[in-house]
């Protein structure tokens, strides 16, 4: 469904992401998944005043609007919602490839305060390295022969908290590079501004990654 949602978006797209849970990683062990992105998914619920905000397949809209990631037409009004908003932020983010190494790239990232309730205010600016599709052959498990086709799976996430001070913007550089056995032509980096105290999504972008020269 994740896949399905993010096609055939024009200039009001969507930035799709899969943070894989580690939590149920026995008897099989999913390899996407990572302990911070279950720490992730737990802290929406102190974010948004709640208790029950850890399960899977969950699906979170713009940092407010949690879900069962299986609820299409709850997801698809979420979207409108949100996309019917005016963003907060705006994101100016540039990849970089390393001359040095086509597996490395720095990404620039300056973000600016749109509205003026955000000037101040403690942000996550994130960015995540993704991978669509990627296929995984199951060996154990309720899902035990199975393979898997996965959309937008993170690989890689990291962060840098800021506070913009009026519109004034802040420029920041995040390096990031690929693992072994990730295909470039199907990663590409989303870049995204984050209420850190409340969840709230001002911004985000996507940029493929540079193609080899």
């Amino acid at each position: 469904m994740l896949g399905q949602i993010a096609s055939g978006r024009g200039a009001d797209r969507i930035v799709p992401l899969a943070f894989h849970v580690d939590y149920f990683n026995d008897p099989w062990k999913d390899p996407f998944s990572d302990v911070s992105y279950s720490r992730r998914e737990l802290a929406y619920n102190e974010a948004l005043g709640r208790k029950d905000l850890y399960f899977t397949p969950m699906m979170m809209v713009d940092g407010r609007y949690p879900m069962l990631g299986s609820d299409q037409p709850k997801a698809q009004a979420a979207l409108r919602r949100a996309l019917a908003e005016r963003p907060g932020a705006s994101i100016d983010a540039r990849l970089t490839p390393d001359p040095k190494d086509p597996r490395a790239a720095a990404l620039a990232v300056e973000v600016r305060a749109l509205a003026p309730a955000v000037a101040g205010r403690a942000l996550l600016v994130g960015a995540a390295v993704w991978e669509d599709p990627v296929t995984t052959q199951v060996a154990s498990g309720e899902n035990a022969g199975k393979t898997l086709v996965e959309h937008y799976a993170v690989r890689k996430f990291a962060y840098e908290r800021v506070t913009l001070t009026g519109s004034r913007p802040k420029s920041l550089t995040i390096p990031l590079a690929l693992g072994p056995g990730w295909d470039p032509t199907r990663c590409g980096v989303a870049v995204f501004v984050q209420d850190w105290t409340d969840g709230r999504v001002y911004q985000a972008d996507s940029l493929p990654w540079p193609k080899s020269k």
